[in-house]
């Protein structure tokens, strides 16, 4: 059977949405419900896209992105270990991405035939405190560079993930922690309330 619950955890670089994946899976494991992370694009494949991004068209880019997603919908229907997969980025981070980038896009997700999540969050945080995040981390790639560096295109970034109605959450004032639990607290009312979770 496939896993009952589909978790994307969508944002802008830097964030914070790989902590929080992080965690949502360590508290998970805690009350013993099992539970995979996944992301699409995982490396060398995403280093590889972000070389190429001053070479290859952005129509490319984003026809790349959205095959990930695709490919991971897949593999997602075909896990049978877990109860609950939480996706770093799914189909909505594809979208905004390509949309902020000038793309003109109209996407049935039903026709792409992906699984669609049961919770997709989005969290965001000030334009401040994104960049002190990505800089602590010393991962700063030539795509978090032109994001950040240009204002427009981080509004217009934010503005196509509001279109999606995604739950937001802001994390400029909240421990990863403190974010994770949101998430599974909204998740765990609506289809697990038998799981016990840890006491925020």
């Amino acid at each position: 059977m496939a896993p009952e619950l589909l978790i994307a955890i969508e944002g802008p670089d830097g964030v914070g949405k790989t902590t929080v994946c992080q965690l949502i899976k360590q508290l998970l494991d805690d009350v013993g419900v099992s539970a995979v992370l996944v992301k699409p694009g995982q490396a060398p494949f995403r280093e590889f896209v972000d070389s190429t991004v001053n070479t290859i068209s952005t129509s490319a880019q984003v026809f790349f992105w959205i095959s990930t997603v695709c490919h991971l919908s897949s593999q997602i229907q075909s896990i049978r270990e877990a109860r609950v997969v939480i996706s770093d980025r799914y189909i909505y981070s594809a979208l905004a991405y390509a949309k902020a980038r000038g793309v003109s896009l109209q996407v049935d997700l039903h026709s792409l035939g992906i699984r669609i999540p049961d919770f997709s969050f989005l969290l965001s945080a000030d334009t401040a405190v994104l960049k002190e995040r990505l800089s602590s981390r010393h991962l700063t790639s030539s795509v978090d560079t032109s994001v950040y560096s240009n204002s427009a295109f981080l509004a217009s970034l934010v503005e196509e993930y509001s279109t999606f109605g995604l739950q937001c959450i802001d994390t400029t004032h909240m421990t990863p922690y403190d974010v994770a639990m949101v998430v599974l607290q909204t998740a765990w009312q609506a289809n697990l309330p038998s799981s016990g979770l840890p006491q925020h």
